[in-house]
């Protein structure tokens, strides 16, 4: 026979929070691992190079520059390139290279953007080309010498624009 106060004191302890808290630690244990489910590892960093990072380019030509990139999950791809002064340099993205065109002399900044919005730059210096050769001019134009002398000439070149 159970007396009033074993009886009470069972029934309060099944309905405390003790009992609650003992009966998930036991339905949680065993043999099969503690229940806890490791997230997945985040994606590796992606990372964007561009090569080279100087470069110089004449008015009217191309210059191509080699953009990098490795990472993520999946790996990002070459979304755009960019010129900080379209005036000097225009500049048009390729499957993996900034395709850089010197417009007019001056220094600008290339900039490679990932479809996941990272960048890498490049500084780029448009020269300026010396105009074409048309001839030269000779002073003096004309001389006479005597056997045994010499006679200074200099020779100037000319340009288009006559200089």
């Amino acid at each position: 026979m159970i007396s009033l106060r074993t009886r009470f004191s069972r029934q309060l302890f099944v309905r405390s929070p003790l009992w609650l808290g003992a009966m998930a630690v036991v339905g949680c244990g065993g043999d099969e691992g503690d229940g806890f489910v490791q997230p997945p590892p985040p994606p590796p960093a992606v990372s964007i190079s561009i090569a080279p990072t100087v470069a110089t380019v004449n008015v009217g030509a191309n210059t191509s520059l080699a953009v990098s990139i490795s990472g993520g999950s999946p790996t990002p791809t070459l979304a755009s390139c960019s010129s900080s002064n379209t005036s000097i340099a225009s500049v048009a993205a390729g499957a993996a290279s900034c395709v850089v065109t010197g417009v007019s002399a001056g220094p600008a900044t290339i900039t490679a953007t990932t479809s996941a919005g990272q960048t890498a730059t490049a500084s780029i210096t448009v020269a300026a080309l010396s105009p074409a050769l048309t001839g030269f001019t000779v002073t003096p134009p004309t001389g006479a010498l005597l056997v045994g002398q010499t006679l200074p000439l200099v020779a100037t070149p000319v340009n288009p624009a006559g200089v």
